[in-house]
Order: structure tokens, then C-alpha cells, then sequence
């Protein structure tokens, strides 16, 4: 069967092959082939610059193939440049033409060998400018032909609807058609319908645009407003857009002498207006800036301090240089460090411990700014832990039913989340001497932009649960928890590939790869292994701020590390990823926490038949404790219980006797593995005075129940945040309580941690009979972590 097959094409491609020969007046000349023999016709100029995508096609050929600077160009050649590229062309005798994107011409032959005989251009569609032609030009089309002398400069765009707008800068030209010839002046802008000049307008010289507007702009998101400036009365903006719309907008009048112009990628043709005159025209280029992948350090990775670290990035074909920018912050709002580099990779040592981020800026044959694509963070750090080694993981059946706890209680709390799947993967990993915890990092993309997982846990090993079927990048590093300090980073580990796509038996062999093996990216082989929080990213740690880096680092060459072709999977943007709030990870490294709450308490309690009772005063016996439990890998209960005990003593004695005020409340808090909010149930007393005698009162208490809720921030290693939310329902009362303290830690005694902090607290309560609470409490709160 397949000999039958093979010999059937043999016999289609012969026959294919005599067809192209028939076509061919002398079959031996295999010049007239399709892509051959190009070089046989007469030279007649080259290809200086080209940006982006620009297409050359020969006389003979049937296939565009991509041109480059110094390609020769012979007669009959066709140029192309597609969206977003432009192309300069070096004709005989040193004549050039620009060609703005969209842009097809044909270089027709030239008549006989007179040097001084028209350079002949067959002009088709886009828009183009000739600067100071050393020949005379002839620019043809279907109905006229327009022949400029030598020394012209013009600028000639075919609009949407047919017609050709010609800008005559320098010297003089001719239109000639069927209804004679009509000579276009210098200084002259005329519009062309078919074959005569259906309005021509003068070019004033009191209207100017502004230096400062570029010729090019790079940007990543569209519409952008791009800011207009000129000197001169103008009227009106008379606007090419890219897609070769002749449109005109009113200017306010009087002394405006700017405006905005709301622009997406193209190429825009920019004149003002005065009156019946118009501005010489400005060419205005938006481009899309191209994608550029950072390969290290990778996002949240740890450098040791004061060791050389390649930074490196793929390479962009229309750059001419870079800069490797460092900053503390993501806005980069102070530059500390910036390096100027021809090739896609740098050498730098960072001495200062903290959080840095870095971006890479190109510049293009013009020097125009291309932004980066993205910002990555990375930590500096003294004394890193070391990395741990992976395992293969395996893929089993959970333990138990994926989202059921082993009690009605705990259910009552958490619901139960059915799994998608059937069976988990269990990651695992060598321990790391001195660390307490880790940090895995599970991705889509070698590059870690945008990770899946980012959990922290404190054994070696994670269980990864609801996964889709697919092949996935994971990388571990260790942590040590220091209280008062932070965390001690660790290095990760070398990203490695985790086999998931069969989840029927034991997914493979874990293969450790390359930073992006696998995406097309090697990560140079001199780039050291580095150090993350995974707890901040969004925010680098407020202590210690780092110094700025040291000065007169210059760039060191480097032979550049051969880079694989790009992925053809784009770069998601640089968008953070969702790590787990910082103040989290510290609540888990505090097993308990007791702490004295001094206040100043105003209490109003009223009831319905108007007795009130109005306490004031401070409040001196106030307790609070708080125990914090592990649930599985990372989740967290945190339970709270509160004392407090006051007299109050009337103002004028008499039938009033002092009153002692015995309260308590508990709280049972969830906290998830992700998030800076706790959630959970609690019950407190609620104080209610009645009376008791004609003169005088008692107070009593009812006992509310509730939900609770719980936000916790910490801003660094020495500031904390918890404000606390709580509705209670009781017998006789209702409301809501709303509190806060913030603390402030400055003292380590071993194991224990001292903090204090102000606190104030707000409750409102309403009941039965009139019944009304209202408690204003501002104090103060002195404790100890251990």
C-alpha cells in the first residue's frame, strides 16, 4: 500500500514540475523559477534599516521572504512592511525612502544607463517619505503619475477612501494624468482624487510643532493619551489615523497651545490646522512594545550578599541596548542602581540585606525607551539556609474523603469542600538543619511568575489536593523563624518537574530542569541560588532598610549564555501572586500569647423605666490569653479567653452600695491557610443594671453568643495589627462590639517576646423593655509571647 502511495505523489510532482515549465518561455532558464535567480536582474539599491517584520519579493519569486539591512534590492522587487515595522531604502545615487508599516512599492526598472533619468516607483498602498533626493523621482499608480525633480522631499499617503495626500516639503513636482499636468509647489499639501488635485492648502511656517513630542512611542496597554504640543494659533488637528482615515477636530480657541491624543498602535500623520493653512505634518509611530522574559533571577528568589549574581533576560531583536534597573520599591519610584548593557545579561554583586526588586528597560536603533514588561522581586540575603533536595512526588488516595474533618465540630466551621479529584499528590523533600518550616512554590510555567501554590508548611512534605491533570515546575526552599527579626530565608531549590498528567499509578521520575527548561530559557550557568519570603511579597520588609547599593558597579562583560528559541506560550502579565499575609505566618510561630489590658471604661446602661446607671473610671484587673493549634499542613485555630474585674463605687453614699463587675469572654478562631482574616464563634457577658429599690440598682449580666471576626496585619517585624469584630445575642441584649490594638515588640528574653500597644474598643447593645448598653473603652495593652 505504501509503495502505491509514494509512487502516486512521485508521479503528482512531476506533473506539477511540467506545468511550471510550460509556463516558461525558454524552459532551460532557471532564472524564471519561482525564487531563482533574483541576482540575475540589474541592481538598483539596498536595504538600509529595517524594524520588525519587513517582506521583500523578487520579480520571479511567488513566496515573501524576510529582508534585513544591507539586502541588495534589484529591479521589479516588491518591499513590504507589515503592521508595526518600517523600512529605509538606499536607491542609485544615494535617494532614500522611508516606509512607514503597511507600506508596498515596486521598484520598477530603470530607463537606459542616464544617472540623471528618474528613479521610477510603482507606489500601491501605505504611506512613504523621500529626504533629499540626489535623482529626480517618479512616483506611479493605476491613473497618474507624479514625478518630483531632484533635491525633493515628499511625503505621499494613499488614504481609505482611494484618494493620496501629497506634502511637498522641499522642491517641485508634477501630476500628470488624463486631464494634463498640475504642478504641486514647495510648501504645498494637496489631496489627489483619481487622477487631479481635488484641494490643495499652504504650508504656514508660524505654526511649529514642539521638540519634545517623540516619533515613537512604546506602550503596553491601549488607548494611550499621548500629549500634543506646538507654538502658533491653531484652529484644528488634522489626523491620519493607521488606518488611513483623513479626519479634523476643533481646538479650543485662544492661547491653548496643547492637547491629548488618544492613540493605539499605528502609525498617525499629525497637522494643525489655521485657517486654510496647515503645520508641516508629524509623523507619530505607537508601537506595541514586544515581549521580554526575565530568566533570573526568578520572582521571590534569594542572592547571597556580596556574591556576583547574573541577572539575565532574553534577548529583543529590535534592541540596540539595556538597562538593568534595582529599586526597593515595585513603582520604582528611586532607582538605587542602574547598568547599561549591549548584551541580555549582567553581573552584579548586591552587599545590603533586604527586599529589591528589578526590571529591564531597552532602547531601539532611534534610542526610544521601550518599558519593561514586568518587575520581579527578589531578597538579599547574608546567611541563607541551604536548599533542600526533591523528591519524585507520588500521586495516592488521601487518607481520608477529601474536605471531611474527623469531627461534627470542626464541620460545623468548615464545610466540606468535595475534591475534584480522587487522589492527591504528596510532595516531598530532604530537611534542612535549622529550619522550621518551608515554602513550596508549584507553577504552570518555569518561570514562577504566576504560581498555582505558594503554601508554606512545617514539615517536608505537602499534599496537593484538586489538581488538574498536566505537567507542572515546583521548587522548595527552608525558613527559619527568629522572633523579632523575621524570617532567616532560605535558598531554593532547582525548579523541577513534576509529572502529573496520569494520575492511575506513580507519576514519574521528579526531572530536575534548568530555570527554564522546557519554556525555551537556560538559566546562565553562574547564577547563584537565592532566598525568598513567601510570606511579603507585595510589600518588601520595613526592617532593616537597606542602604543604597554600593556605587561605580559597572557592567561586566560576560560571554553570553546561548539562549533557546522563546516559548510560544506569551508571558502572562506581571501581575503579584497571592501569597500568604505576612502577620499569618507570624500568629503561627506564636503558640500563645498573655497579655494585662489596662483601660479607661465609660459604661452607660439604661432601662425602662429611665433607671441608668453611668460607670466611669479605670479598670485595672483585665486579663487576656490566647492559644494558638495547627490544623493539618498550615491552617490555624486560634482560641481567645478574657478576664476582667471591676468596684464601682457610687458618688454619694446612702442606699447605693458598691458594685463589683465580674466579666468573661472566649473566642474560637479559624484561620486559613491564605489570607490575613480569621473567622469563627465566641461568647462573652453582657452587663445589665436593673433596679433593685426605689434608690437603688444591681447589676447583673446576660450571656451573649455569636459570630466573630478577625483581621491581623503586620506591617513589619516589630508592628502588628488586630482589629476584631463580634456580634452577640443574648437573652435580653443584641448588638455588636468593634476593637483594635496595635503592638509594638522590643524585647527578646530566650524564647520570649515583649510587646505593648494602645487598644481602644466600641460596643452598642439593645434589648427587651428599653434595655441599652453603650461602652467606650481606650487603653492600653502590655503582654508576652513565648
Amino acid at each position: 500500500m505504501d509503495r502505491y502511495l509514494v509512487a502516486g505523489a512521485l508521479i503528482l510532482l512531476s506533473l506539477e514540475v511540467s506545468y511550471l515549465l510550460m509556463g516558461l518561455e525558454d524552459p532551460t532558464n532557471w532564472s524564471k523559477l519561482p525564487g531563482i535567480g533574483a541576482s540575475s536582474t540589474k541592481p538598483i539599491g539596498e536595504m538600509q534599516e529595517t524594524a520588525n517584520q519587513v517582506r521583500r519579493r523578487g520579480q520571479n519569486s511567488l513566496v515573501w521572504s524576510e529582508s534585513q539591512a544591507a539586502d541588495t534590492l534589484f529591479e521589479n522587487d516588491s518591499v513590504l512592511t507589515l503592521s508595526g515595522s518600517t523600512a529605509q531604502i538606499k536607491l542609485q545615487g544615494d535617494t532614500r525612502l522611508n516606509l512607514d508599516e503597511n507600506t508596498l512599492i515596486v521598484l520598477e526598472p530603470q530607463p537606459g544607463t542616464d544617472k540623471n533619468a528618474s528613479l521610477r516607483i510603482r507606489f500601491s498602498q501605505g504611506s512613504l517619505r523621500s529626504a533629499d533626493a540626489t535623482r529626480p523621482l517618479k512616483f506611479e499608480n493605476e491613473s497618474w503619475t507624479l514625478s518630483a525633480e531632484q533635491g525633493s522631499t515628499l511625503s505621499l499617503t494613499r488614504l481609505d477612501d482611494g484618494r493620496f495626500s501629497v506634502e511637498m516639503e522641499k522642491g517641485e513636482a508634477k501630476l500628470e494624468g488624463e486631464k494634463g499636468t498640475q504642478t504641486i509647489n514647495r510648501g504645498e499639501k494637496v489631496l489627489i482624487r483619481e487622477n487631479t488635485i481635488e484641494e490643495k492648502r499652504r504650508l504656514s511656517e508660524e505654526i511649529t510643532w514642539s521638540e519634545l513630542i517623540p516619533s515613537r512611542i512604546y506602550s503596553r496597554t491601549f488607548p494611550i493619551d499621548v500629549p500634543l504640543r506646538w507654538k502658533g494659533k491653531a484652529s484644528g488637528l488634522q489626523v491620519i489615523d493607521p488606518q488611513k482615515k483623513l479626519a479634523s477636530r476643533p481646538l479650543p480657541t485662544g492661547s491653548t497651545t496643547e492637547t491629548n491624543l488618544n492613540a493605539s498602535p499605528g502609525t498617525y500623520v499629525l497637522a494643525l490646522e489655521a485657517g486654510k493653512d496647515l503645520s508641516p505634518s508629524r509623523t507619530l509611530q505607537i508601537r506595541e512594545a514586544p515581549s521580554l522574559r526575565y530568566f533570573a533571577p526568578l520572582p521571590r528568589d534569594r542572592v547571597v550578599a556580596g556574591t556576583e549574581t547574573v541577572f539575565a533576560w532574553e534577548p529583543l531583536k529590535i534592541a540596540r541596548r539595556y538597562r538593568l534597573e534595582i529599586s526597593e520599591t515595585p513603582e520604582f519610584a528611586r532607582v538605587l542602581q542602574a547598568i547599561d548593557a549591549v548584551e541580555s545579561q549582567v553581573r552584579l554583586g548586591l552587599k545590603n540585606e533586604g527586599a529589591y526588586y528589578w526590571r529591564v528597560v531597552s532602547f531601539d536603533e532611534d534610542q526610544v525607551l521601550i518599558p519593561a514588561p514586568r518587575v520581579y522581586p527578589f531578597y538579599v540575603v547574608p546567611d541563607p539556609l541551604s536548599s533542600p533536595d526533591l523528591q519524585a512526588p507520588e500521586i495516592r488516595a488521601p487518607a481520608e474523603a477529601p474536605g471531611e474533618t474527623s469531627h461534627w465540630f470542626f464541620r460545623l466551621f468548615l464545610p466540606p469542600a468535595r475534591a475534584e479529584s480522587k487522589v492527591e499528590a504528596v510532595f516531598r523533600w530532604s530537611e534542612v538543619q535549622g529550619a522550621d518550616h518551608y515554602v513550596i512554590e508549584i507553577s504552570e510555567t518555569p518561570g514562577f511568575e504566576e504560581p498555582l501554590v505558594i503554601e508554606r508548611t512545617l514539615r517536608p512534605r505537602f499534599n496537593w489536593k484538586n489538581f488538574k491533570r498536566g505537567r507542572y515546575f515546583w521548587r522548595v526552599a527552608a525558613g527559619q523563624s527568629v522572633r523579632g527579626r523575621g524570617d532567616r530565608l532560605g535558598l531554593f531549590s532547582s525548579p523541577a518537574m513534576a509529572d502529573l498528567e496520569s494520575t492511575s499509578k506513580f507519576a514519574g521520575e521528579g526531572v530536575t530542569v534548568s530555570v527554564a527548561a522546557g519554556a525555551g530559557a537556560a538559566v546562565p550557568a553562574q547564577v547563584v541560588k537565592k532566598k525568598e519570603t513567601p510570606i511579603v511579597f507585595d510589600e518588601p520588609p520595613a526592617e532593616p532598610i537597606p542602604d543604597p547599593l554600593p556605587k561605580g558597579v559597572e557592567s561586566v562583560a560576560v560571554s553570553p549564555t546561548p539562549l533557546p528559541e522563546p516559548s510560544p506560550r506569551p508571558m502572562p502579565p506581571p501581575e503579584p501572586p497571592k501569597s500568604r499575609p505576612a502577620a499569618l505566618d507570624d500568629s503561627r510561630s506564636v503558640p500563645g500569647r498573655f497579655a494585662w489590658v489596662p483601660q479607661y471604661r465609660s459604661t452607660r446602661t439604661d432601662y425602662r423605666d429611665s433607671i441608668s446607671g453611668d460607670f466611669k473610671g479605670p479598670l485595672l484587673v483585665a486579663f487576656d490569653a490566647e492559644l494558638n493549634f495547627h490544623s493539618g499542613e498550615s491552617n490555624l485555630w486560634e482560641w481567645r479567653f478574657g478576664f476582667e474585674q471591676s468596684t464601682w463605687r457610687p458618688e454619694v453614699a446612702g442606699f447605693q452600695r458598691d458594685l463589683k463587675d465580674t466579666r468573661w469572654r472566649t473566642e474560637l478562631l479559624y484561620r486559613p491557610s491564605s489570607g490575613n482574616w480569621a473567622y469563627g464563634f465566641g461568647a462573652e457577658t453582657l452587663l445589665i443594671f436593673e433596679r433593685e429599690a426605689p434608690e437603688s440598682g444591681v447589676i447583673r449580666h446576660d450571656l451573649g453568643f455569636g459570630p466573630s471576626l478577625r483581621y491581623t496585619d503586620l506591617f513589619s517585624d516589630w508592628r502588628q495589627l488586630d482589629l476584631d469584630l463580634s456580634a452577640r445575642m443574648g437573652a435580653t441584649l443584641f448588638g455588636a462590639r468593634a476593637s483594635g490594638v496595635y503592638r509594638f515588640y522590643f524585647s527578646r528574653q530566650t524564647n520570649l517576646l515583649w510587646y505593648a500597644g494602645p487598644g481602644a474598643s466600641l460596643g452598642w447593645f439593645t434589648g427587651a423593655e428599653s434595655r441599652r448598653l453603650r461602652e467606650l473603652s481606650i487603653g492600653a495593652e502590655l503582654g508576652i509571647n513565648w
